[in-house]
């Protein structure tokens, strides 16, 4: 969970895909279609859509992920630091 946000969720349907592209906007500002585009490159994981749609690599995402343990708070803060 991210800021009360189901971020661990697999998006199986429309429904989903559509919660899970808001989760993406919310998390890192950008547009609809930005959130769809980095969940299709993500495989729908939405933690690393969202560090994707910030900006972060799909390779540099992963190893932030990693790093964090699978924890998306910890991997946005290391990825806003990096950018400093």
């Amino acid at each position: 969970v991210y800021q009360g946000m189901m971020v661990g969720m697999r998006p199986a349907n429309a429904k989903l895909r559509a919660r899970a592209a808001r989760m993406v906007m919310r998390i890192s500002g950008c547009g609809e279609e930005a959130a769809h585009s980095a969940l299709a490159h993500s495989g729908y994981d939405v933690k690393l859509a969202a560090l994707f749609a910030s900006g972060a690599s799909l390779e540099y995402g992963r190893k932030l992920l990693a790093d964090a343990n699978g924890h998306l708070r910890d991997a946005l803060a290391q990825a806003r630091s990096a950018r400093r």
